[in-house]
């Protein structure tokens, strides 16, 4: 399935995944990668306690936000078999979201 822009005869793939029972859709376009749960590097909080730490991939050196966590929930479980890093384009910056599950591509 694939949504249409309002206004215009372009169609989008959107990627659709759950963090703390709700659920998002992202452009796929925006997608570098979706992994399995690695391990991330702890980094100082300084207040914000969405970000959970670093995570160096391919040479490059990301941070990793929960998106649980951000939405107000407790922390992904790392140990469920659904749970899903996406790598994402936000802002022109490459950040890692930890999510509860991917759903589907539409």
């Amino acid at each position: 399935m694939e949504a249409e822009v309002a206004g215009s005869d372009e169609i989008v793939a959107l990627l659709a995944l759950e963090a703390a029972g709700q659920e998002f859709v992202l452009d796929v376009h925006r997608i570098r990668r979706v992994s399995k749960v690695l391990p991330v590097t702890p980094v100082p909080q300084g207040g914000s306690s969405h970000l959970e730490g670093v995570l160096k991939l391919d040479g490059k050196v990301m941070p990793v936000i929960d998106l649980r966590r951000r939405l107000g929930g407790g922390p992904v479980d790392v140990h469920s078999r659904k749970a899903r890093m996406v790598i994402a384009v936000v802002e022109g910056k490459e950040v890692v979201l930890k999510v509860d599950r991917v759903l589907e591509v539409m």
